[in-house]
């Protein structure tokens, strides 16, 4: 992940985006404005450990060679020292590329001889400092329930989870620091190839429901990432003969609804209609996805209610809920606002124009304002963002 910094800014994001999480100790390297002359962008902020460093010049350079070898000034010099290679990318681009990866959660001090590229420099220009910070790296792991692998057969099961690290890290060593075990035995984990190296989903598989309770024990060290974590999490298993209501909680947005899930697979055809009931007799209609109920509301509704699930209510083999129970469940009363809907940047065009999708709540109306980004302003908008970043 690169990050560049534009001069005409530089201030205020140092500020913002990097000693905000800075070690207190580092103090900031104040950027001198007369190198806006030379030097138009270069990396700052905090960068991926796997990041290379990268100068834009204002202007062509006479030194640029479009061959493949590294430069033979040496240009940059870190502190501490990081080994490896810069090279042209093109007339007023050089890239430096560790020959490693970086230690996470290092500052950098980078002090680049501008004065081996550009002659007459005055005697306060010949070095640009400038500084960068990696990634800390950190995670955090997720849970979902167990699932059967077929809706009929209820002893094989799975657990599917997700490991979200700070900073990029390879499949082959996320692999390394969960394990998982049932009654003693080790179970085995698969996981999803992550494209970015991120999100990394997993999947506990062979997980048996037996006659009585079990329980799935599920164990982490981060030593082999680097990052100093440890925990365990212990994941109930319900008999094959208990058939009961797992949770109930209430999903504010972007649709107001309360999900009931279940320790079995549900009968999809079921009439649900009596059997679970909100307080003040609101109207419901009823979802039914594999183990679980979407109870959604005619209206969006505020504040704590009563919500009664009825025996009757059948899993996939036809057995019912025996017992009935009475839930308390709380309805935020959300404050007015509007979100972008989905994660794209392309605006998706039609017959009658463009379309913008949002989602919006407690509004009876928007307003659309459209701000333009000319072709001149990109590359200092792209400096600082993704195509989805709003920053400067």
């Amino acid at each position: 992940m690169k990050r560049y910094i534009n001069h005409y800014f530089l201030f205020l994001l140092l500020i913002t985006l990097f000693y905000g999480c800075n070690n207190k100790a580092n103090k900031p390297i104040q950027i001198d404005p007369g190198f806006r002359q030379y030097i138009t962008a270069f990396t700052a902020g905090t960068i991926s450990k796997n990041s290379s460093v990268i100068i834009e010049l204002t202007e062509k350079n006479p030194h640029y060679t479009d061959s493949n070898t590294p430069i033979d000034k040496k240009l940059f010099d870190f502190e501490p020292e990081i080994e490896g290679d810069a090279y042209w990318v093109d007339q007023r681009t050089i890239e430096f590329f560790p020959k490693r990866a970086l230690p996470s959660g290092q500052y950098f001090v980078c002090n680049f001889n501008l004065h081996k590229l550009i002659d007459g420099l005055p005697a306060n220009r010949k070095i640009f400092r400038f500084d960068f910070q990696t990634i800390k790296q950190s995670f955090s792991i997720s849970f979902k329930s167990y699932k059967p692998y077929k809706n009929t057969e209820l002893v094989l099961n799975k657990i599917q989870g997700t490991i979200v690290t700070a900073d990029i890290v390879d499949d082959s060593e996320i692999q390394k620091i969960l394990s998982a075990t049932q009654d003693g035995k080790l179970l085995e984990i698969t996981w999803e190839k992550s494209d970015d190296k991120i999100i990394h989903h997993f999947c506990i598989e062979n997980v048996l429901r037996k006659e009585e309770p079990e329980k799935v024990t599920v164990v982490w060290n981060g030593k082999p990432i680097g990052v100093n974590i440890k925990g365990n999490k212990v994941l109930e298993i319900p008999s094959l003969k208990d058939f009961k209501i797992l949770d109930v909680f209430v999903v504010q947005q972007p649709e107001q609804y309360i999900k009931i899930e279940f320790s079995d697979p549900l009968n999809p055809q079921q009439n649900l209609d009596g059997l679970i009931r909100l307080e003040d007799d609101i109207a419901l209609r009823f979802g039914i996805i594999d183990n679980e109920i979407k109870v959604y509301l005619q209206e969006r509704q505020k504040g704590m209610k009563k919500i009664l699930i009825e025996i009757g209510i059948e899993n996939i083999l036809g057995y019912k809920l025996n017992k009935r129970s009475e839930y308390e469940v709380f309805f935020e009363d959300l404050k007015p606002a509007v979100k972008l809907k989905g994660k794209g940047v392309i605006i998706p065009s039609s017959p009658d124009g463009l379309i913008f999708p949002f989602q919006a709540v407690n509004l009876k109306a928007v307003d659309i304002k459209i701000i333009q980004i000319y072709e001149n302003n990109i590359a200092q908008f792209l400096q600082t963002n993704n195509l989805n970043g709003y920053s400067d």
